[in-house]
């Protein structure tokens, strides 16, 4: 799963935005957390309704992402199996 993680804002954890930021610490916030970090040097403060909703988009796409990943790999592994079996 590693290179094939989402990128994802680590403050209110959407995975959509204009442009791509990064923190003091060098994580990736979306555009409107790292403006508001920006021009106020605070966290931006996010609910915990819009945070919850934005983490369960965020699992379910990367849960997305590992079953389309995982169905290539079978894939791969099965045309490289009938090849070898053809060709021996």
């Amino acid at each position: 799963m590693g290179k094939h993680r989402m990128r994802f804002c680590t403050n209110c954890y959407c995975i959509r935005t204009p442009l791509w930021r990064r923190d003091t610490r060098g994580r990736y916030v979306c555009n409107a957390c790292g403006l508001y970090y920006k021009f106020n040097t605070k966290i931006k403060p996010i609910s915990v309704e819009i945070r919850s909703h934005n983490l369960r988009i965020l699992h379910r796409k990367e849960l997305e992402n590992m079953a389309v990943h995982t169905l290539a790999s079978m894939k791969r592994r099965r045309r490289r199996t009938i090849y070898n079996v053809n060709n021996s």
